[in-house]
């Protein structure tokens, strides 16, 4: 019960919901606040395993649902910094180490009725897992996919930097972008939960 109240990403949460949304113009170095934007990627996007999907981050995981305790197979994680962009403008995302608040894409139960999909199957071969038991019928496995899409609109609550990317992405480009990253004092919160995002109350 402590954990569930005051764990860093309950906290985090308490905090988002409580903030009013700040513009991105709005920001001075280092102020802390709250941004809903859209996704934009800075290079190449990831595609997720079971959906293909242009996406800045996903989580994945297979679990084998055969008997009472559940068993993880397989867990993945991949991201990538992106830009976040409204109307009133646009901020570098450092997400590596963000806390990852998402909302399940997939979460699809195979077996003996239900199989698992083209794309499904072959991330189990893949990784070495063979979709079937011993006697050639479908194991039981529960897949759940999580992800960040391009174009997805997205909540951030973190403190802020006016900075030039170290990592340019376009090296004639020397501007300051107001960059958001996870610190020691101040993590940054990253959520794509549709009701979080319904409180539309601004400051400037």
């Amino acid at each position: 019960m402590y954990h569930f109240f005051f764990s860093k990403k309950a906290i985090l949460k308490r905090q988002f919901k409580k903030s009013s949304i700040k513009q991105i113009s709005a920001f001075k170095n280092g102020d802390v606040g709250k941004v809903i934007g859209t996704i934009q990627n800075i290079t190449d996007p990831l595609l997720t395993p079971f959906t293909q999907k242009k996406c800045v981050y996903y989580e994945i995981k297979v679990i084998d649902t055969s008997s009472k305790e559940e068993k993880v197979l397989i867990s993945e994680e991949k991201i990538k910094d992106f830009h976040l962009i409204n109307y009133s403008g646009k901020a570098l995302l450092k997400v590596r180490t963000a806390s990852m608040d998402i909302t399940k894409d997939i979460n699809y139960a195979s077996g003996y009725f239900n199989k698992p999909t083209e794309a499904m199957k072959a991330f189990l071969i893949k990784n070495n897992i063979n979709p079937k038991t011993v006697i050639k019928t479908r194991k039981s496995l529960r897949f759940v996919e999580k992800s960040l899409s391009i174009g997805e609109r997205v909540g951030i609550y973190g403190q802020g930097f006016l900075e030039v990317p170290l990592n340019k992405y376009d090296e004639y480009d020397t501007r300051e972008i107001l960059t958001f990253k996870s610190l020691e004092s101040q993590a940054l919160y990253v959520t794509d939960n549709p009701k979080k995002l319904e409180q539309n109350h601004f400051k400037s």
